[in-house]
């Protein structure tokens, strides 16, 4: 068994498959109420929160100017960076986002992907970013990053729950040329990100929800044609910074675990 380790250090022999302590940890937790425990326990930062439970490893998020983002008048209506418009319904303090017009709805050709006004760099705030990054490796916390590049989930969002499901069969034609789009436009956000902050960063996390409680969303044959080949891309992109590579997928997916 190894000595006692750093928590960076633990997270990063787990992944070699060498002898670690004990088992690493990773602290999350939804907005509402990592808020809620800050304010209850008078931490100040997200960092903060993770040492408190004993987290190896924190996340960060890329973050973006978002005043640049299309803006809603209404507080129950925001906009993504594509385009999307959602609503927000609450129960308590706590909140669904659905979206509610789609920036591809009706689309029916590769063509239309035009009416996508596609995220620049530009749009990520890099002195912010750069800053949270730095002070990410400072904590001694393995750090997970990276732009969430979530090719499913998002490529469903810009056309719309049941004409993305519906093309899966009908118009793969047109998924194909979507899901080719939408990671090439994750893959010049993380260059530009991984530029500046790869050198603080340990893994690259990302992910999509290919699966449900009982099985997965669509069928390995769709998985694997659509999908694998441009998660492929993402994760050389990040292995060619010298990154790991993490991925979330919630559901019961085993089929397409080989």
């Amino acid at each position: 068994m190894a000595a006692s380790l750093g928590h960076r250090e633990r997270v990063l022999r787990s992944l070699e498959r060498k002898d670690i302590d004990r088992m690493p940890v990773y602290f999350r937790a939804e907005p509402p109420v990592r808020e809620r425990l800050k304010k209850e326990l008078e931490l100040k930062s997200e960092r903060e929160l993770a040492a408190h439970f004993g987290s190896d490893s924190v996340q960060l998020l890329v973050k973006y100017h978002q005043e640049r983002f299309r803006q809603s008048a209404h507080p129950r209506y925001f906009y993504d960076m594509f385009g999307n418009k959602y609503q927000r319904v609450y129960c308590g303090e706590q909140s669904i986002e659905a979206v509610v017009e789609p920036v591809l709805q009706g689309a029916e050709s590769p063509a239309d992907l035009g009416r996508v006004a596609w995220p620049e760099p530009g749009l990520i705030d890099m002195k912010v970013s750069r800053s949270e990054a730095r002070e990410a490796r400072e904590s001694g916390l393995a750090v997970y990053g990276g732009v969430w590049a979530s090719i499913f989930t998002g490529s469903r969002y810009l056309l719309g729950e049941e004409d993305y499901l519906s093309a899966l069969v009908a118009n793969p034609s047109l998924i194909s040329a979507l899901v080719a789009r939408l990671t090439d436009c994750y893959l010049g956000l993380n260059r530009a990100y991984f530029d500046l902050c790869a050198q603080h960063l340990d893994i690259f996390y990302f992910g999509s929800d290919f699966g449900i409680q009982g099985g997965l969303f669509i069928s390995p044959a769709m998985f694997r044609a659509f999908y694998k080949p441009h998660l492929a891309r993402l994760a050389a992109q990040a292995k060619s910074y010298g990154l790991k590579v993490m991925y979330h997928t919630c559901g019961s997916v085993h089929p397409i675990i080989d």
